[in-house]
């Protein structure tokens, strides 16, 4: 292969994720990992962040949509008309901001470019989305305003960001002020809205594209795919792959033409040089497979020279041997994306295809006349056809396209790189014709030919064993005119006793079998519908079965430099059958992991599954611990584990085996737990028995649609990562079932899909499952270890299951599964926003309707990002002034739905042996978890504080000046009939004096306010010695 050279990788066609992209998530998160990189070298200078701005928005910056369409395969190399058929103006679509974390990805985009770029993006790990939706992007002035925002939440965090400043091969002087002219970099200055001053001044820039052209130059599947498409296409390639072609300028057989005494000497040379040039083939290819086994170039040599040695003594050419020998040039080369050599002991080849060099050989073409004529050696004229398939016994040769010639004694094969081939029946040991029990079954002419018919077959066709095969395609005219003109005649016996003979499929030999696989594999791949594009790269497939096998491997080896469990490696490589229904050895404890976001019901799932479905064996439940500051801790998840498998090993003894169920373990986890961390936490399990003893059966999410947003479409963290593929089987939503075509619900529906293309969705309104089948697919034995699923553990977090073999004497080694340690390396990255969890502890009832009061309020007081103090869940047990019952509460703000049941009683993990508020003291028996950003304890327990009942207040003594109207109106009404002083009198509506005046009130009504003051003053003192005598408590004061 011939090194081209560098080129720009990472343009090509946008390809469809589902579509002819070998492992396409698997690369596009690999691609992420590569970048990210970048940010985790040690480095004084090294960026928090890399920042990628598409479109106007950055002038068209070349380096930055480079860097796009190398993470999202070529989306943005489409052209014009590409963009204009989805109605959209480009603006629209470049519409993109970037911001790559060292564990996180922040995207900025629009509800318009969101659902295009949603297949490319939504399997990248701790991935975070600032977008609008649909009804908020229809203001144009508020979708700016957002998009700046947005701009300013993202690089919050970073003090040092790398720019893609320049493209491959156009290398740019870096200038950090033009940077600050990009639009929305400019408008991070703006009042308001902005980041408090310039970009430029705030943050600290620097060129990143040297460091991405070094990661850009890694081949990966994606990469080799399309430069394997250019070469199929028989195209200038624009990449480094390159095939040295051989050409024979010549016929390497000679047509049999009823006579073996009249081969021509002319063809003598060019058919020993073909015989030369296949044995030196068959060496290369020995010698690539023994150095992809040992990885020695040395012995890869010593290989080729010994396959070249024995070749030549195969077809008698000895006495070439030590000429040959002496002029063999043998090189192994490890090449880079971009066509450079790079060294064989690098760390870096082992990403790379090893490529080898051989002799060119080019020799002259003499082309062959037709033998058709009136009177013919082969009998009569039966018909002739286009489009059969000449396959070989040899595993090397290319099955080859042309037209075939049927006569009553053989037949005549004519392509358009051998040109005639002809096939006598006097050089057949048998004809055998098989085709298969269905229209859709390619039909197939075996030949067992005799060694006569080598000299006049090309040297391609030569094989371990003398056979050839004629495939015919189901539906063809060939096929069609097979059957009406040559069956019958050639089914009667010529006069050499050979007829033609039909069988069934077990009567094929494993080589009839291998060859019509590759036939009805082709097949396959042309028969595609008329509107479907024809890829390329699957015909050379189909074609060129080996190259199936390697891109296969090269999927897997690409991905990661990670170890693979040796008896996973079949299942990676798709060599081995997949059969997914298989059961669990009785003695293994079944894990159901049911996880998701705080209030999604996963704990109403559980006490459906263990109080409704007993029939499927002995449950014990695991729920996370809930009253300490993590969501999920793998110690002590794996000190349960133990203790868990220690009682259930006593039961066993105590059973007897005909009694004895299958035990079910039942996860419940609710927080911001990444899956993978829980996987890990058992594949890490100190204890290889502990291991050993349990597997995962199926893993379900919990979903409720109205908990998944913090605002906009800016997920809760982890959302996406719960409903990972490859981890997770089952989605089950438990809100908005009732109305299956909500929008908010289909959205969600279509984002997940976007995530885990093959995980099933339940319907359980609040955790009920109403259909049996769907609780098969929750309680699976085996869904979590089926192949596919195993497949895409490896591909999407490599490391998960790392093994270490630890060192022990050889008398050991009986015990050598006890040797191996697993590592879990796989990093789950960071919760963003941070989500703080506190746990406060009291012994000391609530009040029930001011509760109540102070979680409904919370939604109201929710703010926007950074979302500082905002509480999101109330999850915790608790007692209320008005019963003494232990009750279980559930508050979900988002949703403002507030759960209150009594506890139900139940098995609970073992004690934490962390110190906590409860183990010192008894007293302190009701809990409440807060989760929120940002959350301060004393800020919450003032919050509960609140929810209590309140510590009285002492009364001020009043004053005349105190009183209302209302006391003085009292005081008038009690009073007025008392007695009146001297010369007054009360003529029934006012009071009269002496000399005439009127009042309406009583003349002494100023010692009546007096009296009144001095009785409500002993009232309130005596209130206040009473309150001094009494005991008030603190909700948070421990009971004596």
């Amino acid at each position: 292969m011939d090194a081209y050279p560098p080129h720009r990788v990472g343009l090509t066609r946008a390809r469809s994720l589902g579509g002819s992209g070998r492992g396409s998530p698997s690369v596009s998160c690999s691609r992420l990992r590569q970048v990210q990189s970048i940010l985790t070298q040690s480095s004084k200078s090294q960026p928090d962040g890399i920042l990628c701005i598409l479109g106007i928005d950055s002038r068209y910056n070349e380096g930055c949509r480079e860097l796009a369409n190398y993470l999202l395969l070529g989306l943005y190399n489409q052209n014009a008309s590409d963009f204009e058929k989805t109605g959209f103006s480009e603006e629209v679509l470049d519409d993109v901001i970037i911001l790559i974390k060292s564990d996180s990805v922040h995207l900025y985009c629009n509800p318009v470019n969101y659902r295009y770029l949603l297949p490319y993006v939504a399997h990248w790990r701790n991935l975070h989305f600032h977008c609008m939706t649909e009804n908020e992007y229809e203001d144009e002035e508020a979708a700016e305003e957002f998009k700046i925002a947005s701009f300013v939440d993202m690089v919050r965090d970073c003090s040092r960001i790398g720019i893609p400043y320049s493209s491959q091969g156009h290398l740019q002087i870096f200038d950090m002020f033009v940077v600050e002219k990009w639009p929305v970099v400019q408008a991070f200055a703006l009042e308001g809205i902005g980041g408090d001053g310039f970009f430029t001044m705030k943050y600290e820039l620097q060129d990143v594209s040297l460091n991405l052209w070094n990661v850009y130059s890694k081949m990966d599947p994606v990469s080799l795919e399309s430069l394997l498409s250019e070469v199929v296409q028989c195209v200038s390639p624009k990449g480094p792959l390159a095939c040295s072609r051989t050409y024979f300028f010549g016929a390497t057989h000679v047509p049999y033409l009823g006579d073996d005494n009249k081969l021509s000497k002319k063809t003598e040379q060019i058919r020993l040089l073909s015989q030369v040039y296949a044995t030196v083939i068959e060496a290369v290819l020995a010698a690539i497979a023994c150095y992809a086994k040992t990885s020695s170039l040395i012995k890869a040599k010593e290989v080729a020279e010994q396959t070249l040695g024995s070749g030549l003594n195969s077809v008698e050419l000895m006495q070439f041997k030590t000429a040959l020998r002496s002029k063999m040039a043998f090189h192994i080369h490890a090449v880079n994306n971009q066509g450079r050599i790079v060294p064989l002991d690098s760390e870096d080849s082992l990403y790379f295809v090893k490529t080898v060099e051989d002799i060119e050989v080019k020799l002259s073409e003499k082309t062959q006349q037709s033998v058709l004529g009136d009177e013919c050696f082969l009998g009569t004229f039966l018909t002739r056809g286009e489009g059969a398939y000449l396959y070989s016994s040899n595993s090397q040769s290319w099955p080859e396209e042309g037209k075939i010639h049927f006569f009553s004694n053989g037949l005549l094969f004519s392509d358009r790189h051998h040109g005639n081939i002809i096939i006598s029946k006097d050089h057949m040991n048998s004809i055998l014709f098989y085709d298969g029990d269905s229209t859709s079954i390619v039909a197939a002419l075996l030949i067992d030919f005799k060694s006569s018919l080598l000299p006049h077959l090309p040297v391609h066709f030569h094989g371990s064993s003398n056979s050839l095969m004629i495939a015919l395609f189901p539906k063809s005219k060939i096929y069609q005119t097979f059957y009406s003109e040559v069956f019958s005649p050639w089914q009667q016996q010529t006069n050499s006793g050979l007829s033609l003979k039909v069988i069934q499929e077990d009567g094929l030999s494993v080589e009839q079998k291998r060859l019509h696989s590759r036939a009805q594999k082709l097949f396959i791949v042309l028969s595609h519908s008329a509107g479907e594009k024809q890829s390329p790269l699957k015909l050379l497939s189909a074609k060129l079965p080996e190259l199936n096998g390697f891109l296969q491997h090269f999927a897997v080896s690409s991905i990661s430099q990670e170890p693979v469990v040796r008896t996973h490696l079949p299942v990676l490589l798709q060599q081995a059958e997949i059969n997914p229904i298989h059961r669990v050895e009785n003695d293994k404890v079944i894990i159901s992991i049911v996880t998701g976001l705080p209030g999604c019901h996963a704990s109403e799932l559980c006490a459906f599954l263990v109080t409704l479905h007993k029939e499927y064996g002995r449950w014990m439940v695991y729920r996370q611990v809930m009253d300490s500051s993590e969501c999920f801790h793998a110690a002590h998840f794996q000190r349960y584990l133990s203790s868990a498998l220690e009682a259930q090993q006593n039961r066993s003894v105590r059973q007897s085996t005909y009694i004895r169920k299958t035990t079910r373990l039942l996860v419940v986890l609710q927080g911001y737990t990444d899956v993978i961390d829980v996987v890990q936490a058992l594949q890490t399990h100190p204890d290889s028995n502990v291991k050993s003893s349990f597997t995962i059966g199926a893993i379900t999410v919990c979903v409720e649609p109205l908990s998944c947003y913090m605002e906009h479409r800016f997920l809760f963290p982890k959302f996406l990562d719960q409903c990972s593929q490859g981890l997770v089987s089952n989605v089950v939503f438990t809100s908005h079932t009732m109305e299956q075509r909500h929008p908010l619900l289909v959205q969600l529906q279509s984002l997940i899909r976007a995530a885990n293309p093959s995980a099933a969705f339940i319907l359980a309104e609040n955790g009920i499952v109403t259909r049996n089948e769907d609780i098969e697919l929750i309680l699976s034995e085996n869904s979590f270890s089926s192949p596919q699923m195993l497949r895409s553990r490896y591909l999407m977090y490599p490391g998960w299951q790392y093994v270490i073999t630890l060192k022990a004497p050889i008398t050991y080694i009986y015990n050598f599964l006890n040797l191996l340690r697993y590592e879990g390396k796989f990093d789950a990255g960071s919760v963003f926003p941070l989500m703080v969890q506190i746990c406060v502890w009291f012994g000391r009832p609530l009040e029930k309707t001011r509760f109540v009061a102070k979680c409904k309020a919370i939604q109201s007081s929710i703010k926007p990002s950074p979302f500082s103090g905002n509480i999101y869940h109330i999850l915790g047990k608790v007692k209320f002034s008005d019963s003494e019952r232990m009750m279980e509460v559930c508050h979900n703000t988002l949703a403002n739905s507030l759960s209150i049941v009594p506890v139900l009683e139940g098995p609970t993990p073992p004690p934490d042996s962390r110190t906590s508020p409860q183990s010192s003291s008894g007293q302190q028996e009701c809990y409440l978890v807060f989760i929120g950003c940002s959350l301060k304890e004393e800020s919450v327990k003032d919050w509960l504080r609140q929810s209590a009942k309140q510590k009285p207040q002492r009364k001020a003594l009043k004053t005349r000046g105190m009183l209302t109207q209302q006391e003085i109106r009292n005081i008038h009404v009690k009073r007025h009939l008392d007695p009146l002083p001297a010369g007054y009198f009360y003529n029934g509506t006012q009071f009269v004096n002496f000399f005439g005046d009127k009042t309406d009130f009583h003349p002494l009504m100023d010692q009546f306010m007096n009296d009144y003051v001095e009785e409500a003053n002993r009232e309130i003192e005596k209130y206040n010695r009473e309150l001094e005598q009494q005991e008030y408590h603190d909700l948070f004061e421990q009971k004596p």
